[in-house]
């Protein structure tokens, strides 16, 4: 099928090839204005089946970037990102997701694009330089009568008419001719609109820069989250798989003692019971792992076949850093969604101050130097300069209503920035309440772990004195129950630790403490230069301000 539609496509493109061909034979063979036509139209009917005979196959297009996902990210193996390692610490889990993530990648491209944007909208600013050149063949002479000598302009007479006293010169026009010349027009009101516009402009640039340190939060707190849910898993997966062993064997033994009628049925039944969640319980953790290893590789950007090994240690979770006060206010800080807030209401200011300038009337001013080759013309070069001053009254009166959209999108925006740092505050404490629930939780196992290590110690050493005229297997389901208890108690403990290490990084990127603001986007200080320049416009501005306080309306 794809040779069926390259033949196709060559097919096209040669015809189209042949007949420019053909065109630009005829053109260069042929000498007559007619024929010379002909074939600029033939021309001009290949380039067209050129463009529209080559065009693109979505579908193969699909095809080919789904294939080289597949094949560079989704199969590229962590040995070849990570230098050979394949051991990997949290710092080297958050250095190589910041290094290859392809959505902070886009980010920064996009933070790239809105940069250039702005730069180029400063440019708008500056005076208009325009060039203009024409060149062109007429198939018969326009030749005009002049009103003065009462004949047509068909040559130039220097001197003077006859009988008329005026120099014999008419607007008629050769029948090649060309002519060029060079403008320079500048606008304030233009001027000022592309100012507010830069602003605009730059305010967009800046707001991607916060969407990358908010992506950036994001991509830390995952990643975070999954190593240490993924390290609680794989040092909770041998005592499950030594549970699930326990439980097998404690329903094996029970299974001889209850048809000797030593044990009831109903304990034979619990056993089972607990057998059938051991294997429940296994296969979870299973599932578990193979989820935080796809978030993980996700994050990434690297096979999840790949081998790894994490080098980490579940420390105890530290208690100071859940004060919600705290990290409240910080959030205030180090969100980026404040600030591109801030900005967006900034915006919407500027396009209201750009608009009052359409109220005035606009004033152009150029100047330019033109040139005319038309044996008619007496001067054939000249310089040309002025103002103008055009006002539309309907442009005024839609302007009106603009406005008026403007100032109240103000408003809008205003109480938007009020409402996302409200939201802020909310999750900031949604996740401190997650954290602290956590941190409970795992309190809670801790002590049921050392109450099941002091049961298993007591089954060990005084039960087994007890029942020293029991059966073997009696004693040795004792034993297994104790050995049971003490396991379930220890990945319960696990999971819960890596649940609250998995709660605090969620709640830290919550706050926007793990990759702050300041950090991410360094405040430039200003040079002397730059400020002494300011300082005029600034004093201007303070003025502005106090005289607009004073006014009674």
């Amino acid at each position: 099928m794809s040779c069926v539609r390259s033949s196709r496509r060559r097919t096209a493109c040669g015809l189209s090839s042949k007949l420019i061909g053909q065109a630009v034979h005829k053109e260069s063979g042929s000498g007559s204005s007619r024929d010379g036509f002909l074939s600029r139209v033939l021309l001009m009917a290949a380039l067209c089946l050129t463009l529209t005979s080559c065009s693109t196959d979505w579908s193969f297009v699909r095809q080919q970037n789904a294939s080289m996902v597949m094949s560079v990210y989704r199969a590229r193996p962590l040995e070849t990102v990570n230098g050979g390692k394949t051991v990997l610490t949290v710092h080297d889990c958050t250095r190589l997701a910041l290094a290859n993530s392809l959505d902070l990648q886009a980010v920064i491209w996009e933070e790239r694009v809105r940069g250039r944007l702005a730069q180029a909208s400063q440019l708008k600013m500056m005076p208009r330089m325009d060039g203009f050149y024409a060149l062109s063949q007429r198939d018969r002479p326009s030749w005009s009568r002049s009103d003065v000598i009462n004949q047509e302009g068909a040559w130039e007479v220097v001197g003077p008419g006859p009988a008329t006293g005026v120099t014999n010169f008419s607007t008629g026009r050769e029948r090649g001719w060309r002519n060029w010349n060079v403008q320079a027009a500048w606008s304030p009101m233009d001027a000022l609109m592309a100012k507010y516009l830069h602003n605009i402009k730059s305010n967009e640039a800046l707001y991607t820069s916060y969407q990358r340190v908010r992506v950036s939060q994001q991509l830390i707190g995952t990643v975070v989250s999954a190593f240490y849910r993924l390290l609680a898993l794989n040092n909770a997966l041998p005592k499950a798989q030594a549970l699930e062993t326990h439980r097998r064997d404690i329903v094996r033994d029970l299974e001889g003692l209850y048809k000797n009628a030593y044990v009831d049925s109903q304990e034979y039944l619990t056993a089972q019971n607990l057998f059938s969640e051991a294997k429940s319980l296994l296969s979870g953790i299973y599932v578990d792992v193979d989820k935080q290893r796809e978030l993980l590789c996700a994050a990434l950007n690297v096979s999840p076949c790949s081998y790894l090994k994490l080098d980490g240690f579940l420390a105890a979770p530290p208690t100071e850093m859940l004060d919600s006060c705290k990290l409240e206010a910080a959030a205030l800080v180090n969100r980026p969604e404040c600030y591109q807030a801030d900005l967006t209401f900034a915006n919407s200011v500027a396009d209201t101050k750009r608009l009052m300038v359409k109220f005035f009337p606009r004033v152009d001013g150029f100047v330019g130097y033109f040139r005319d080759e038309n044996k008619f013309f007496l001067n054939k070069n000249w310089i040309d300069g002025g103002m103008r001053i055009t006002w539309d009254l309907m442009d005024v009166c839609a302007n009106f209503l603009e406005h008026e959209a403007a100032t109240d999108r103000i408003a809008k925006t205003d109480q938007d920035r009020a409402a996302i740092s409200m939201g802020i505050l909310t999750q900031v404490k949604l996740k401190t309440l997650d954290s602290i629930k956590s941190v409970e939780r795992f309190k809670k196992m801790t002590e049921l772990r050392e109450q099941v290590k002091e049961a298993y110690r007591i089954s060990t050493d005084v039960e087994t004195a007890k029942m020293r005229g029991a059966p073997q297997s009696l004693i040795r389901i004792t034993r297994e129950k104790a050995e049971c208890n003490r396991l379930q108690a220890e990945i319960d403990a696990l999971l819960a630790l890596g649940e609250v290490h998995a709660a605090i990084a969620d709640l830290e990127a919550s706050a926007g403490i793990n990759y702050p603001v300041n950090t991410a986007i360094p405040q430039q200080v200003p040079s002397v230069l730059t400020q002494a320049s300011n300082a005029p416009a600034t004093a201007f501005k303070k003025a502005g301000n106090i005289a607009r306080r004073l006014l009674p309306w």
